[in-house]
């Protein structure tokens, strides 16, 4: 392989990292490279779904079914909010793992390109 093509290679491959680790700082500045805890919100839809059942199960609460019915579009709501956290927080995740290993691969593969390049030059002329 020629000089131009090795050196043009380690520039793609620098450019190449420099892109994947600002992406990768950016989620992890976010704090979006773990699994989020969602059992705040878990708990708060299972107490309001506790409530649904006592008002279903008592006859005496008749007068609160507008509360119950606004509650039950409430909670089909929470809980259409949590799986999309739980969904988005997890591609964060993926992408964040993926992004890693990229980086370690390109990391790799520059260190094969200089050391291609700079074999048999004299040290002045090796590229770091």
């Amino acid at each position: 392989m020629s000089d131009e093509y090795l050196l043009s290679c380690i520039t793609n491959s620098r450019e190449k990292l420099a892109k994947y680790k600002r992406v990768r700082n950016t989620i992890m500045s976010h704090n979006l490279h773990t699994q989020r805890s969602l059992s705040g919100l878990q708990s708060y839809i299972e107490h309001c779904q506790k409530v649904i059942d006592r008002i279903d199960s008592q006859d005496g609460y008749g007068y609160l079914a507008n509360f119950r019915d606004k509650l039950a579009d409430d909670i089909k709501v929470l809980k259409d909010y949590r799986n999309f956290v739980k969904d988005s927080n997890a591609s964060f995740v993926d992408l964040y793992q993926t992004l890693n290993a990229k980086i370690g691969n390109l990391n790799a593969s520059i260190a094969n390109y200089k050391s291609m390049y700079n074999d048999g030059k004299p040290v002045w002329e090796w590229v770091w």
